[in-house]
This record gives structure tokens, sequence and C-alpha cells, in this order.
């Protein structure tokens, strides 16, 4: 393996993690059994967790809470439905039941999708989580949410991107919020 590839990782611990990433890519890249076509090089990652932060919560419900708490407090009537009474009673149990995809819950929160973002244009859309991207700081770190992100991924991806490979993200969050951010923060364009 060359030295460029064995200093790629340069924020991993020595071990087997590290190891297995480097014999992958020696694999796939080198003429042999375990060779991938320069084609076919696909690599895809979850965002949240893997990425960057998800505890306390993901970072795409800091953003949808926030408008939610705005919507609330603009009209007061709201504080009377899911999910904004959840928000405004600060009621964990009611968002236990998203982890679960209790259908009451999941309904709730697709209702308040639809109402929060009924007649905005992709542009005002971008511009909301743009603002969101440079003004709100994770409560537990203090820094945006964009500069919570692992620098051994961005690592791994660098490495990857080097061998040919094409990286992709997905997430259970919503494709159009990490689009936003997704190639100034992972490298990875928005049109991917």
């Amino acid at each position: 393996m060359d030295a460029v590839t064995e200093q790629a990782l340069a924020s991993w611990n020595e071990g087997p993690a590290r190891r297995a990433v480097l014999d992958y890519l020696h694999g796939a890249t080198t003429p042999g059994p375990a060779f991938v076509e320069p084609g076919d090089r696909i690599a895809t990652f979850d965002n949240d967790g893997t990425l960057w932060v998800e505890q306390p919560l993901p970072p795409q419900f800091d953003f949808v809470f926030r408008s939610w708490e705005e919507e609330a407090k603009a009209d007061p009537s709201l504080a009377e439905r899911q999910p904004y009474k959840a928000l405004v009673e600060r009621d964990q149990a009611f968002f236990e039941g998203l982890a679960v995809q209790e259908p009451q819950v999941v309904e709730t929160l697709l209702e308040a999708f639809a109402r929060s973002w009924a007649g905005t244009t992709p542009e005002e859309f971008d511009a909301r989580v743009r603002e969101w991207t440079r003004t709100v700081r994770d409560a537990r770190f203090g820094v945006p949410y964009v500069e919570l992100v692992y620098r051994q991924m961005l690592e791994l991806f660098d490495l990857l991107r080097g061998h040919g490979f094409r990286v992709f993200v997905c997430s259970g969050g919503g494709r159009d919020f990490m689009r936003v951010f997704a190639e100034e923060t992972w490298g990875i364009p928005k049109e991917t």
C-alpha cells in the first residue's frame, strides 16, 4: 500500500477498523479477486450519528422544532394540537413515540411538516436552512451543527474519492435539508 494511503486516515487510531478500511481499499483498487471496477465504486453512509452528532436529537429536529415553536408563538391555537402541544409542554413521552414509529405521532408530525412548508419555494427553504446553519449553535458544544462533523469520516470520504469511489449520504431526515449544506460540509455536491 502506498504511503499516501497509509497517511490518509491521520486522525484514526491504529487498529482493526482502520486496517480493515485500508485493506479493503487495497483489494478494491488492485487487480485481483476483490477488485472493483471504477464505475462500480460506490460508498454510501448514513447521516445522523455517522457524519455528525445526533444526540440529544438529530440536528434536523432542532431546525424543525424551532420552526414549529415560532409557528405556535405566532398562532397560539396551535399549542392545543400535536406536535406543537408537545413542544410547548416539553412532553418527551410524545416524541418517544416517534422513535417507535407510533402511527398517531408520525401522522401529526407529517401534518405539521406539510403545514410548515406549504407554499415555500425551494429557494426560501434553502435560505431558512442556511440561516439556521449560520446562527444556531448546538446546546452542548456551543458551535454550529455543521462544525460537529466527524473528522474521521471526512478523511474517509477523501480517501475513498481519491480511489475513484463516488460517495453518497442517505438519511432518515430530509434530503432537501441536507442538500443545503452537504457540499460545503461533506464535499458532496447538492445534485448527488
